[in-house]
């Protein structure tokens, strides 16, 4: 069952202090892959990036009302549209990019995100809808898509605020390191997919930061 970022963010803060007292147990290897954003997702290039020079795979949905867009402003990914639908459609009203890694002579893979929220009401499923706005993490190691973390209505800062983040916070929300199965180590046909899922043109999500580390099974 994916975790959410709520979750994760106190997980985080818990794990900065066993990192201080115990440096060689939580290190979560080396970082392999990650991308700051300062290029456009799909733009290929090293600007910002570790491990990799090829952009991301963007895709959107296509609403029933406006257009969605992903863009990159120099300091994150974006996910916004610009007009609002008032009967959602999950399969219609999202945003993602995805990237594919070989984790080939690596083990104990970890994937974290750093990501806030703009602008208005992001609701949560209620009722028997089953649309809520939300941002996930996935991950595909050859046979499907699975969640990882999951968070829906406002990502909020578990410690000082119950409203969403804005482009004026005082900066993204980590997910922490979040350790991937087995199965994700020495793989060279992983998957990583950032979606967003929103139906109002003030819901605007930021993508800031992305991380993938792992353990080399290289003997020095």
């Amino acid at each position: 069952m994916p975790i959410s970022f709520r979750q994760l963010t106190m997980f985080a803060a818990t794990l900065a202090i066993a990192m201080a007292i115990l440096p060689s147990f939580a290190a979560f290897g080396d970082i392999v892959y990650s991308d700051d954003f300062t290029l456009d997702p799909a733009e290929s290039g090293t600007a910002g990036r570790v491990g990799f020079s090829n952009g991301w795979t963007e895709e959107v949905g296509t609403a029933d009302k406006g257009v969605i867009h992903v863009v990159g402003n120099g300091d994150q990914v974006v996910f916004r549209r610009t007009r609002s639908d008032k009967r959602p459609d999950a399969a219609k009203d999202f945003a993602q990019i995805t990237q594919a890694f070989s984790t080939a002579g690596y083990t104990d893979i970890a994937v974290s995100v750093d990501a806030f929220q703009g602008g208005g009401k992001f609701e949560e499923q209620s009722g028997e809808s089953d649309y809520a706005d939300l941002l996930v993490i996935q991950y595909n190691v050859g046979d499907g898509w699975v969640d990882l973390a999951v968070d829906s209505g406002s990502l909020n800062d578990p410690i000082s605020s119950d409203e969403p983040r804005s482009e004026d916070s005082e900066g993204a929300i980590s997910t922490g390191l979040i350790k991937l199965p087995d199965t994700a180590s020495n793989n060279p046909g992983l998957s990583v997919r950032i979606r967003s899922q929103f139906n109002a043109r003030d819901e605007v999500y930021y993508i800031e930061g992305f991380e993938l580390h792992g353990t080399s099974t290289t003997v020095n």
